[in-house]
C-alpha cells in the first residue's frame, strides 16, 4: 500500500475513489477534477471498504463529499454489485459511517467522465486515421479484473451511458475459438460464456487454460502476468496463442459496441491493454477490429486510442459531483 493521504486542502475536500476488483485508488480532489494527493492499495488488503478507508484516508470525515467508481452494477440507491469485488459498497451505509454526503456510480462511468476532457490525439493510435470522424462519441473500453465499457456522448453538456456490456455471450468466429469457448462453458456455472470470460485479466488466463485442455498440455503458468510475459517473446506457442485469441475477441467486441453505439471513436483503458498496445495490430486486434462485413470500411475510419487510465477514473469521480 502506498503512504495514506494526508488532510485535505480547503481547495481539495472531495474524496475520490476508484474501487475495482484488484486495486483500489482514493484521492483528494476539486470539482474540476484536478488531483491533489492520491494512493493506492490492494483489495486483498483489506477484508472490507470500512477498513481500507480507515487505513488509506484515516481524515475521510473532513471531506465535503464522497464519490465512488465501483466494478459493477450499482442501483438506485447506490448500492454495488460485483463479481469481481470482494467488499460490499453501500452510499447510504457509507454516509451514515462518515457523515459525509455520498454517491457511488460505476467505475467504468467514472473512467469515461475523465477521458471526456482529453484531446482527440491522447494515448496512443493504435488503428485507423490520427482524428477521429465527425461527432462527439466516444467508446471506452477496459479490460482488467473484468471487461468494462462505457459511452461518452460529449459536446456542451457530457453525458456517459454505463452498462454491464463485458457480460454478453462470446461469440465464435472460427472452430478454434468454438473449441475455446466450449472449454470455458464446461466450467461455467450457469453454462453462459460472457466476452468478460475471455477479454480480462482472469479470462486470458482461462483461455490459456482451456487451450492447454485442447493440447493435452498441463498448464505451465498460473498467472495472467505469466501468460503474457511467455507469449510476447514467443517462447510459449500456446500462451502465444491465448494472447492472440485474446487480442481477437477484444477487436471484435470493440468493433460490435462500436457499431452498437455509433461510436466515432474507441478509447481502450483497463490494466491489460496499456502493457499490448505495440503489439496489438500483430496479435489480430485490428483485423477482427474490421470484419464486420458491409460496415468494414466505416470500423476503418474510426480511430481506436489505448490510453494509461492511472488516475481519469480519479478525476472523473469529482467531476460526477461538479
Amino acid at each position: 500500500m502506498s503512504a495514506a493521504l494526508p488532510p485535505p486542502a480547503p481547495s481539495h475536500r472531495l474524496l475520490v475513489a476508484d474501487i475495482g476488483g484488484t486495486h483500489a485508488r482514493f484521492a483528494w480532489a476539486d470539482r474540476h477534477g484536478q488531483l491533489a494527493s492520491h494512493c493506492r492499495t490492494a483489495v486483498a488488503s483489506h477484508p472490507d471498504l470500512r477498513t481500507a478507508l480507515a487505513q488509506c484516508v484515516p481524515d475521510a470525515g473532513q471531506a465535503s463529499a464522497l464519490c465512488l467508481g465501483v466494478a459493477g452494477q450499482i442501483d438506485a440507491q447506490g448500492n454495488a454489485r460485483s463479481a469481481n469485488l470482494r467488499w460490499a459498497v453501500s452510499a447510504p451505509a457509507l454516509q451514515q459511517q462518515l457523515g459525509v454526503p455520498t454517491t457511488v456510480i460505476n467505475d467504468f462511468q467514472a473512467l469515461a467522465l475523465g477521458c471526456s476532457p482529453l484531446g482527440a490525439d491522447a494515448g496512443t493510435l493504435v488503428h485507423g486515421p490520427a482524428q477521429a470522424a465527425a461527432g462527439d462519441v466516444r467508446l471506452v473500453i477496459g479490460p482488467g479484473t473484468g471487461l468494462g465499457c462505457a459511452t461518452v456522448l460529449a459536446g456542451n453538456r457530457v453525458r456517459v451511458l454505463a452498462g454491464e456490456a463485458g457480460q454478453i455471450a462470446l461469440a465464435a468466429g472460427n472452430a478454434r475459438q468454438a473449441a475455446v469457448i466450449e472449454q470455458l462453458r464446461a466450467v461455467a456455472r450457469d453454462g453462459h460464456v460472457s466476452v468478460e470470460q475471455a477479454v480480462s485479466g482472469p479470462g486470458l488466463l482461462a483461455v490459456y487454460r482451456a487451450l492447454c485442455t485442447l493440447e493435452g498440455h498441463p498448464p505451465a503458468h498460473d498467472g495472467p502476468e505469466a501468460v503474457s510475459a511467455a507469449a510476447l517473446p514467443g517462447s510459449d506457442p500456446l500462451a502465444g496463442e491465448a494472447l492472440r485469441l485474446f487480442c481477437q475477441w477484444l477487436g471484435g467486441f470493440a468493433a460490435d459496441m462500436a457499431m452498437a453505439v455509433n461510436a466515432d471513436s474507441v478509447w481502450l483503458a483497463g490494466g491489460i491493454v496499456p502493457q499490448l498496445a505495440a503489439g496489438l495490430d500483430a496479435h489480430g486486434f485490428n483485423q477482427a477490429f474490421v470484419q464486420r462485413g458491409v460496415l468494414a470500411p466505416w470500423l476503418a475510419q474510426r480511430p481506436v486510442r489505448v490510453i494509461e487510465h492511472g488516475q481519469l477514473a480519479l478525476s472523473g469521480a469529482a467531476l460526477a459531483l461538479g
